[in-house]
C-alpha cells in the first residue's frame, strides 16, 4: 500500500469515527485526492448533526482529522483535507464567492472599502481566491472584536469606475 492509500484509509478511519461518536451510526465516508488536496465527502441520515450550527461542527472535525492525519504525512509534505458534509461545505463556498464578486463590483463603483461578516479561516480563503484576479481590488484579513474579518478594497492607485475616488 502506498503513501496516498495509506493516508486515504487513516482519514477514512479518523472521518468514521469521529461521525459514529456524534450520530452513534455510521456515515457513508468517500476520501479521494484532488492534486495535492484530500477531499472527504460524508453522507448521512443526520447530516445536520455533523455540520452543527453555521459549520462549527464540521470545521471542528475537519481540524481534528487534519490534526490526527498530520502524523501520517511524511515530514516536510502537506496534504490540505477538506471535509464536506452532504455537499454544505460546497454549497457554502458558491455563496461566499458570489457574495464577494457582488461586494467587489460596489467596492469597484463607489471607492468605498466593504468590511465583510466574521468568517473562519477557509472561509476567508474563499473570499481571497474568488477576488484574486481583480486587477483594481485588494482583500485583507483584519483582527476585529468580532473576529477575523475581510475587508476588500481599491489597490493603491486604483480608482472606482465612477471616477469619484478620493484622494487620502
Amino acid at each position: 500500500m502506498n503513501e496516498r492509500q495509506k493516508l486515504l484509509t487513516t482519514v477514512q478511519q479518523i472521518v468514521g469515527t469521529l461521525a459514529k461518536l456524534i450520530l452513534h451510526e455510521d456515515a457513508s465516508i468517500i476520501p479521494q485526492f484532488e492534486d495535492e488536496t484530500l477531499k472527504v465527502e460524508v453522507e448521512s441520515k443526520e447530516s445536520a448533526l455533523l455540520i452543527g450550527k453555521e459549520g462549527k461542527v464540521l470545521e471542528s472535525l475537519q481540524y481534528i482529522t487534519q490534526r490526527i492525519a498530520q502524523r501520517n504525512i511524511p515530514e516536510g509534505q502537506i496534504v490540505r483535507i477538506i471535509i464536506d458534509i452532504a455537499g454544505y461545505r460546497t454549497r457554502k463556498e458558491e455563496e461566499i464567492s458570489k457574495l464577494a464578486k457582488e461586494i467587489a463590483e460596489r467596492v469597484s463603483k463607489s471607492g468605498q472599502s466593504v468590511l465583510m461578516q466574521p468568517m473562519g479561516s477557509w472561509e476567508r480563503r474563499i473570499v481571497h481566491m474568488a477576488l484574486k484576479d481583480e486587477a483594481k481590488l485588494v482583500t485583507e484579513s483584519e483582527d476585529t472584536i468580532k473576529g477575523r474579518q475581510v475587508r476588500i478594497k481599491l489597490k493603491e492607485g486604483g480608482q472606482s469606475s465612477s471616477g469619484n475616488e478620493q484622494p487620502d
